[in-house]
């Protein structure tokens, strides 16, 4: 049983260190601009939330089309 407990134990750090890579990325993509009206047509064209808009745009560095496509393929 204890070993277990030391596999679990040992995990848990990798885990939180994933977590926070990943944290660390969400927040990166948050800083990028994007343009208003792009955002607007992805929430009015696709019917998208809006933060699913932004965050589509942003990964795509601004570029409508490929936000699109990303929206679309997924």
């Amino acid at each position: 049983m204890s070993e277990a407990i030391n596999a679990v134990c040992v995990d848990m750090p990798d885990e939180a260190r994933k977590k926070q890579a990943k944290l660390a990325g969400e927040k990166a993509v948050q800083g990028k601009k994007v343009k208003k009206e792009d955002v607007e047509y992805l929430v009015r064209e696709l019917m998208l939330p809006r933060h699913k808009a932004e965050t589509a745009l942003q990964e795509a560095d601004g570029d409508l089309v490929a936000a699109v496509k990303k929206v679309v393929v997924a």
